[in-house]
């Protein structure tokens, strides 16, 4: 027997073979193409859920096949994200607070791929910032609703760390370490108000230099807050309305004093989101150099990650995701 004959295809003219076989290809249940779908999970995050049951039910059932990876330390999610990508996933998810998110999107800047947010963390800072559903069960629908949106966002930079949200010298570092993981667990948001107190009384003044764009500044202050994104974690609470996340610059603030008196001051400027220039600067730049002196701790979406000196920059529509 011939090999033609083995072959159903060759008897097809060669002219129409390739259209015929497409539109075979097409319609065929065994041709279906399954998604893939990685999920990056942090087991440290504060919410407790029958997680793997609402992921199979909602994933399997949307025809995708997913893997799940768990994260054990920081810098584990972003080499997760990277090695997923690589592997030709669809999508990327993670579930855990704003450092995981942080720690996953640092593997993803520049890709095509779309990060999907799954909120399990404590104040969920993004997740409010673009509009997400908190609840597991419905942002996991939103990550395999076809009508789903994919929207751009910056990342930004203290120098080689990435971060989404904000980045805070001096006196939101030290409230940043005064909160621990213990203290979070126990007593959620609470446990931030409890480190503020604490962070008052041991944050002293420094004198800060910044360049933003080239341009030089020295104010003396007790906190400087580099934002890419304006929310604090509550609906229609933020910085300023001039504070975007996809802009392509960053958001500088500074406190000069940091007492409670002028931090309900600065409070009710941001509920009211007016600006006051005195007691409040505002600056906007795509490259911001930060000394201090004394030196400052810095911290990233609740992450510690160095000191003064640093360069902070941004990176424009360098992260997709999926949105409503």
């Amino acid at each position: 027997m011939s090999s033609s004959a083995k072959d159903p295809s060759a008897t097809i003219p060669a002219t129409i073979r390739p259209s015929l076989l497409g539109r075979l290809r097409r319609v065929l249940p065994f041709q279906k193409k399954v998604g893939r779908l990685t999920v990056i999970l942090n087991p440290a995050a504060g919410q407790n859920s029958p997680l793997l049951k609402t992921f199979n039910r909602v994933f399997h059932e949307a025809g995708y096949h997913w893997d799940i990876r768990l994260t054990n330390q920081f810098g584990d999610g972003q080499h997760h994200a990277r090695r997923a990508i690589q592997e030709g996933v669809d999508i990327v998810a993670v579930y855990g607070g704003d450092g995981s998110i942080m720690d996953v999107a640092a593997g993803m800047v520049g890709s095509q791929v779309p990060l999907a947010i799954l909120p399990g963390g404590t104040g969920n800072v993004l997740a409010t910032e673009l509009n997400l559903p908190r609840l597991l069960r419905d942002s996991c629908a939103l990550l395999v609703n076809p009508a789903h949106q994919v929207k751009s966002i910056d990342a930004a930079f203290v120098n080689d760390t990435c971060f989404m949200m904000r980045a805070g010298f001096g006196l939101e570092a030290i409230i940043v370490k005064e909160a621990d993981r213990d203290l979070i667990d126990r007593f959620g948001v609470v446990a931030y108000a409890m480190a503020t107190i604490e962070a008052l009384n041991s944050c002293k003044p420094s004198n800060f230099h910044l360049t933003i764009d080239g341009k030089d500044i020295f104010i003396e202050g007790q906190s400087c807050t580099i934002a890419n994104a304006a929310n604090f974690g509550l609906p229609g609470l933020m910085l300023s309305p001039t504070v975007s996340i996809s802009d392509g610059l960053l958001d500088v603030f500074v406190i000069r004093k940091a007492d409670l008196g002028s931090l309900l001051t600065v409070a009710s400027r941001v509920v009211g989101r007016t600006e006051d220039l005195d007691i409040f600067p505002h600056w906007q730049g795509a490259e911001i150099i930060v000394t201090a002196d004394p030196p400052v701790d810095v911290e990233g979406d609740g992450e510690m990650i160095g000191h003064t000196p640093v360069v902070v920059r941004v990176k424009p529509g360098a992260i997709k995701v999926i949105v409503p």
